[in-house]
């Protein structure tokens, strides 16, 4: 007699399944279908909890960058090297060692798929993805200003600076980060930006 899965379980092995297809077949051949017969489950289950293949895509990848950093987010992790210098950085070299769990096939396939979905589901996930960036960032220029490093607000849009070279990178290039770039965009770009005082 099988027994019947749920929860964690079952949404690992729908997991693994969408990611399965997505290396190997690419993007348009993750179809419910398709990953409910991988997964042995039935459609119904994945219409239940994802609107679309490309949300589905979406949380596989999410999951797949948790699970090898003990079920954090990159919003849950605390970066507290003693300088804002040293957390930038340690919190850039987590996020390449994020995404490289990731191959180019799958990089290039989930770039694909954002040009084909909704454009509400690309403002959504676009929004999910600022805030978790915004939660993380904000944590690091705290502490930089309980260290007297930072003594003025900073906006939205320098915090973001950071990730967004980072993604298109990542995303674009596809070729793998040296120590030397990360320190160059930190120290160029990342830095000036966040310790820029806003004009009053």
């Amino acid at each position: 007699m099988t027994t019947r899965r749920r929860g964690d379980v079952l949404n690992e092995a729908i997991f693994a399944a969408t990611l399965d297809l997505l290396q190997e077949r690419g993007y348009a051949a993750v179809t419910f279908q398709r990953v409910a017969q991988a997964a042995r489950t039935s459609r119904s289950v994945l219409y239940r909890s994802w609107s679309s293949p490309f949300q589905l895509i979406v949380d596989a990848a999410r999951w797949q960058a948790t699970a090898s950093h003990n079920g954090l987010t990159m919003a849950d992790r605390v970066y507290d090297t003693g300088s804002l210098r040293g957390d930038l950085l340690a919190a850039a070299k987590d996020f390449i060692d994020t995404t490289s769990y990731y191959s180019t096939l799958m990089l290039s396939t989930m770039f694909y798929g954002l040009s084909q979905a909704e454009p509400d589901e690309i403002h959504t996930l676009y929004e999910q993805i600022t805030a978790s960036n915004l939660i993380m960032m904000g944590r690091i220029v705290e502490a930089a200003t309980l260290r007297g490093e930072i003594t003025h607000r900073v906006s939205d849009r320098a915090k973001l600076v950071f990730f967004e070279i980072l993604r298109s990178h990542a995303l674009l290039l596809r070729e793998p980060f040296t120590e030397t770039d990360l320190e160059e965009i930190i120290d160029q770009v990342v830095l000036p930006a966040i310790l820029a005082v806003p004009r009053t």
